[in-house]
């Protein structure tokens, strides 16, 4: 009741902004939902991979280095996706950042490596009321559904844009029944 609630007074007052503001009344085409805790739980990994020889770091070999740390996260936490009866649900997966040879990489694809190492992110929510919101909100907003997302990657990723950042940090979001604190460093 509550996100049907929100979500049709966002669409009431947005739809008359958008006019106002000469858009007319079109409408998004997609919605992103993001949630808080404890609607899901962040899981954050350290992912290598080494080989006796150097090779070139190409969407292939990510591709499998994160297609085998998803099925260990899936295995470890019991997600089953795409299965019936399936419970969880991964929500996030992504790289926060990257190295090469242990040295710090924005652009690593084509880059020669003996080993890459990345962060990765992966955030898990119960399927049921993530599925319930998306539907609820793609009612309202006449779409298929909503995109789910952690309200934590999305936070961390506009202050690490920052330019007022530090490298080390600390994120508090205490704006729900359950206080988060994530430490960044690096």
């Amino acid at each position: 009741v509550a996100i049907d609630s929100v979500a049709k007074d966002i669409l009431s007052v947005g739809a008359r902004r958008l006019a106002a503001a000469g858009y007319g009344v079109r409408l998004p085409k997609t919605a992103d939902c993001f949630v808080t805790a404890p609607w899901y739980v962040p899981h954050i990994g350290t992912v290598r991979v080494a080989g006796e020889k150097s090779f070139q770091v190409n969407h292939a070999i990510l591709a499998r280095a994160l297609n085998k740390e998803k099925k260990s996260i899936e295995e470890r936490f019991g997600v089953t996706e795409g299965m019936p009866g399936a419970r969880l649900l991964v929500i996030e997966n992504q790289i926060l950042s990257f190295a090469i040879n242990g040295y710090a990489a924005d652009h690593p694809y084509g880059q020669d490596a003996n080993e890459i190492e990345f962060l990765l992110y992966t955030a898990l929510a119960d399927k049921a009321p993530i599925e319930c919101f998306s539907a609820r909100i793609g009612r309202t907003f006449h779409i298929d559904a909503a995109e789910p997302h952690s309200f934590l990657l999305a936070f961390f990723s506009a202050i690490r844009d920052s330019h007022e950042a530090d490298e080390d940090f600390l994120l508090l979001d205490v704006s729900g029944e359950v206080t988060e604190v994530s430490i960044v460093r690096n």
